[in-house]
């Protein structure tokens, strides 16, 4: 898998000298991170927010996560523990499910 590049101007000189960096990835995921909190957090709830990006949001949170029967989804994040649903044959979660992802950050003191 490839990581972004940025070109950075040299200092003192035209583009012509450019160096090529490699982006931090922990940056870029921040980035999506907050983006995925600002969709769980939106009012009115959005239908459209992935169930990935909410596990990779909880897992960068500290969340512990583990694979529960059938399409449960156990969560840990600072004492406290839900049960979620993994959404089927898509990849969107709906707003019930997404209202519960909200209260659960609430009780455990994460918001936007």
């Amino acid at each position: 898998m490839g990581h972004p590049q940025v070109l950075c101007r040299q200092p003192g000189n035209d583009f012509s000298a450019l160096t090529v960096v490699l982006s931090d990835s922990t940056i870029a995921g921040v980035s999506k991170h907050d983006s995925t909190l600002a969709e769980i957090f939106a009012v009115p709830t959005r239908a459209e927010v992935k169930w990935d990006d909410i596990v990779a949001l909880l897992g960068h949170l500290g969340a512990s996560i583990t694979e529960g029967v059938g399409s449960r989804v156990r969560v840990l994040l600072k004492r406290r523990i839900a049960v979620f649903h993994r959404p089927h044959w898509q990849p969107d979660t709906d707003n019930g499910e997404l209202r519960s992802v909200r209260r659960f950050l609430t009780e455990a003191g994460i918001s936007t």
